[in-house]
């Protein structure tokens, strides 16, 4: 692997600790597997589709093969859209659509599978979730549930305990083969892609495969994203004002990114969310952000332009938006026109609707 390659990886993933292993991977000359997840829970954010997009794209210039499972049974089970299935495959077309948009090439490199038509009639799928229940105890599972979900214990439902089981069977059966091969047997993904508020279930799987002797798979988790109401916080969907939306108009982009909280009296990493909405998604999706006149392709160089007075907070605001506005163009611009317009119409209603509480 080219040290320019390393860099990439770097730059995308700079949380882990296992990169060397990555990169090892990488370079051996076998095939590379990734397994990576979409589970529609809400309205879609920039943050899982364009930096999803880019993630994608990049494992694929660097020789991997990805396996992307549609979890619509898991958001069922999370009660989106009322648990309609029908409504929450219009809504992962959505998604899915997004990442098309994005430039995301779907077929030999990146294959797209729908968990419930995969696998829903397939006794060896349940199978395996019982298998990896049987090795946690309820109160654990519980407990993933409940702070995947954001829920109270009163709240959840029996369903949500098997939430972290089928995560993990789905990532057993993310490298497509016949499904009748034991577990032992299979080929698992060399490397899985995490969400930020995915990490629990990596343990799970973690503690699955060591308990059953199998091959653990790398995992690639991406860097948090802070909330635009400060950066003591992490972005939620259920805070509108907290994050920016893929259907979030230019307008609105930019009067989130004005409003969002600045304290120059902090320390430089607590005064603004920005900087990390910068060094998470911007440079590295975009490579550079231009304030006024001038290119910047290191948060220090912002730093430095604005204690000193070169950048005003307006100019700073101003180009985030701009940046922001800039990634999501082909997205707004996909989504302009019939059939995708109407798709994202009904996605968008459908999202409305509220898990119920259990009784």
């Amino acid at each position: 692997m080219t040290q320019a390659s390393t860099d990439i990886l770097k730059n995308l993933f700079p949380e882990n600790e296992n990169l060397d292993q990555v990169q090892a991977l990488l370079s051996s000359g076998k095939p590379v597997h990734v397994y990576d997840t979409v589970v529609p829970d809400g309205k879609i954010t920039f943050s899982e589709t364009v930096r999803k997009a880019h993630d994608l794209k990049t494992l694929v210039a660097l020789g991997c093969t990805i396996t992307l499972s549609v979890g619509d049974w898991i958001s069922s089970l999370m009660k989106l859209c009322g648990g309609n299935l029908e409504k929450i495959r219009s809504v992962a077309n959505y998604y899915i659509e997004t990442l098309k948009s994005l430039g995301v090439p779907f077929g030999e490199k990146v294959q797209l599978i729908w968990t419930k038509e995969e696998f829903g009639d397939k006794a060896k799928y349940w199978e395996q979730v019982l298998f990896v229940s049987q090795c946690f105890s309820a109160t654990t599972l519980k407990n993933i549930s409940r702070d995947l979900l954001g829920l109270k214990d009163g709240d959840l439902c029996a369903s949500h305990i098997m939430l972290p089981c089928m995560h993990c069977a789905n990532m057993i059966f993310g490298v497509p083969q016949d499904i009748t091969i034991p577990t032992f047997q299979r080929s698992l993904p060399d490397i899985v892609l995490l969400s930020p508020e995915h990490t629990q279930i990596a343990a799970v799987m973690t503690e699955y495969c060591q308990i059953k002797k199998i091959k653990v798979p790398l995992f690639l988790k991406e860097s948090s994203v802070k909330s635009l109401a400060g950066p003591a916080q992490v972005e939620k969907k259920s805070i509108l004002a907290s994050t920016v939306f893929i259907d979030d108009t230019p307008d609105q982009i930019k009067k989130k990114i004005t409003k969002a909280f600045f304290d120059p009296k902090l320390p430089f990493e607590e005064q603004s969310s920005l900087f990390n909405w910068i060094s998470v998604l911007i440079l590295p999706l975009a490579g550079s952000i231009k304030i006024s006149d001038k290119e910047y392709k290191t948060l220090d160089e912002i730093r430095v332009d604005l204690e000193s007075g070169a950048v005003q907070l307006g100019q700073f605001k101003t180009s985030v938006s701009e940046a922001l506005t800039g990634l999501l163009q082909p997205v707004h611009q996909a989504f302009s026109a019939d059939p995708l317009k109407q798709l994202q119409t009904d996605s968008i209603t459908f999202l409305t609707e509220r898990p119920k509480k259990a009784k």
